[in-house]
């Protein structure tokens, strides 16, 4: 289990989240809201997004390629 763990927020853009996968060498990134997770974002929902909505990163928001439905474990 990872113990540091970075997380973005829902209105930056995707190039964020993919940069913190790049930099931490991982596939999927939560996404926070003052403290609480509301969401994960994944390097194929990166890819995803960018490819339906034909934008680069950089123009695409984190929450419109979140996954928001989460199930966690104690």
């Amino acid at each position: 289990m990872t113990t540091h763990v970075r997380t973005c927020r829902r209105d930056e853009p995707l190039s964020r989240a993919a940069q913190l996968m790049w930099d931490t060498d991982c596939g999927v990134v939560p996404v926070d809201d003052d403290s609480t997770v509301v969401g994960l974002v994944t390097d194929r929902d990166i890819c995803m997004a960018t490819y339906t909505q034909s934008k680069a990163p950089e123009a695409v928001r984190v929450d419109s390629a979140m996954s928001k439905e989460l199930i966690s474990a104690s």
